[in-house]
């Protein structure tokens, strides 16, 4: 994969690349439901607007609330769509022993969620996102290589260091970078 292509495709995920950002506020209100969770900088880097002002008539209208939520840097404010509201309640704390089954299903999908919408992304990244249990989030990551809905490999994003640590994207994402790695080698080619 060419290291261009992998932050081209992440950027799209992401929806921080120049014409995949929102334009309105139900563009944002749709990536939020997408993404599940954003801080007001992550939300302001995928808006061309006064992103603010819009987290604050969403919120007005009751659409989405701030919450905190663990991370392994400590409580972090975010964003989440009302509907999402119940997954992030639900979803264990980092230092959970033996949390409710209930939990465990909000925090898949919580994790499915963020690996549908990021690039390569390396198991410590998620847990300085999510404070998951490390157990968990180990065995949850085998469930999904085994489905096949993530892939597990090297990669690295164009100007940062090659991967040391064994990293997981979403098998969709990756079919684009290879797309992406191609067109790019036809255009070298010619």
């Amino acid at each position: 994969l060419r290291p261009q292509a992998v932050a081209a495709v992440s950027a799209q995920a992401q929806h921080t690349a120049p014409g995949f950002q929102a334009r309105t506020v139900e563009e944002l209100a749709l990536y939020l439901h997408e993404v599940g969770d954003l801080t007001t900088a992550e939300a302001a880097a995928r808006a061309t607007g006064e992103a603010a002002a819009w987290l604050a008539q969403l919120a007005a209208q009751g659409r989405i609330e701030e919450i905190n939520l663990a991370t392994a840097h400590g409580p972090v404010r975010r964003w989440v769509p009302q509907e999402l509201l119940a997954d992030y309640q639900a979803a264990p704390p980092g230092d959970a022993g033996a949390a409710p089954a209930a939990g465990f299903v909000g925090a898949a999908a919580i994790l499915r969620r963020f690996l549908r919408h990021s690039g390569p992304v390396s198991r410590d990244d998620i847990l300085a996102r999510y404070a998951f249990p490390a157990a968990w989030l180990e065995s949850e990551l085998a469930r999904l290589i085994a489905a096949r809905d993530i892939v597990q490999g090297y990669f690295s994003a164009a100007g940062s260091e090659p991967a040391t640590d064994w990293q997981v994207v979403d098998r969709h994402n990756l079919a684009a970078m290879h797309r992406r790695t191609l067109t790019l080698l036809r255009h070298e080619v010619q």
